[in-house]
């Protein structure tokens, strides 16, 4: 078993891993199986839709759904079922981004495992979990910061998932923060943890609060750079 993104308690053992490798070759295998039948099905010029899709109600699953606290998340992709409409229109829609999280999962795989029977059940299809990692959402400091890593899926484009957040409605006063590491040494996943990291941020909020911040992280980035070429 190893340690976790924060160098605390263990989060991953062999099972998980091999749980995470098998779900991601179920999707795989899945996905590659609907591309052939969609290749053979389908006309040719079917796979040009000329009108915006649109899909049913019971269809829609949540792009965005955050427990209260610190957890596992990750960022899963996938294409909408057509709906009557669209399928008269000809075809699907186009694919969509899911953040969750899940209060008290053991592991990423655990987050997956609960997404996406969702999205299979709703009729979603070519379903691809892009990788994982933590995320905190604080209501009382209205406040999402996402960082860290999957063992089992890999690190999920932590930037992509903020622009996804960034959308959600519910969430339009929170700030929403995403980080990145450096690893002083890329093939160790011990470094991954203790390696230092810069903040990119990117605030929903009044436009007096970014001056001072631009300020204060073109300073800290300077100092990155700075202690990285002294060998840090």
């Amino acid at each position: 078993m190893d340690k976790d993104d924060a160098g605390g308690e263990f989060t991953t053992n062999a099972r998980d891993l091999q749980k995470a490798a098998d779900l991601q070759a179920r999707l795989s295998s899945v996905a590659d199986a609907d591309a052939d039948a969609d290749g053979a099905n389908v006309a040719p010029e079917e796979h040009t839709p000329t009108t915006t899709h649109k899909v049913d109600d019971e269809s829609i699953v949540s792009s965005v759904s955050i427990d209260v606290g610190t957890h596992k998340y990750v960022l899963v992709s996938a294409t909408p079922p057509p709906s009557r409409h669209s399928i008269l229109e000809g075809g699907g829609g186009s694919t969509r981004l899911f953040v969750h999280s899940v209060r008290d999962a053991q592991y990423h795989v655990n987050v997956a495992e609960c997404l996406v029977p969702q999205l299979e059940g709703s009729g979603y299809t070519n379903i691809r979990i892009l990788g994982g990692g933590r995320i905190l959402r604080d209501d009382d400091d209205r406040r999402i910061h996402i960082y860290g890593y999957s063992y089992g899926f890999g690190r999920a484009d932590h930037a992509l998932a903020m622009g996804v957040v960034g959308t959600c409605t519910r969430y339009r006063d929170y700030r929403v923060t995403w980080q990145v590491y450096i690893q002083r040494n890329p093939t160790s996943r011990e470094g991954v943890g203790s390696a230092m990291h810069v903040i990119f941020i990117f605030i929903f909020g009044p436009v007096h609060i970014f001056i001072p911040l631009i300020i204060h992280f073109i300073s800290l980035y300077a100092k990155t750079i700075s202690r990285s070429n002294d060998g840090y």
